[in-house]
């Protein structure tokens, strides 16, 4: 039986800029949305984290740390370039 793993989750402000996904944040100062999660599946975070992800009001970039000695397999393939709410900009 797989027991729960700890996850940090950290939702980064991010934008289009052309044809570039453009993140940005300061080391120090800002409050970032952070969620502790429990979760025995790697498919399970998926969800939860794009459930989360779209929950946010503007584009962000997730970040998603193990707090376990050990990450799941497939763990780092997984969990790149995550970005939810990101608007095309329509020139006209």
């Amino acid at each position: 039986m797989p027991s729960s793993k700890h996850f940090r989750v950290t939702f980064i402000p991010a934008k289009r800029d052309g044809a570039f996904i453009v993140s940005s944040f300061t080391m120090m100062g800002e409050d970032l949305p952070r969620y502790d999660i429990f979760h025995e599946t790697l498919d399970a975070l998926m969800a939860d984290v794009e459930r989360l992800g779209k929950l946010q009001e503007q584009g962000v970039s997730a970040s998603i740390r193990c707090m376990e000695k050990r990450k799941p397999n497939g763990f780092d393939k997984r969990t790149k370039r995550l970005y939810y709410n990101l608007e095309d900009k329509v020139t006209a």
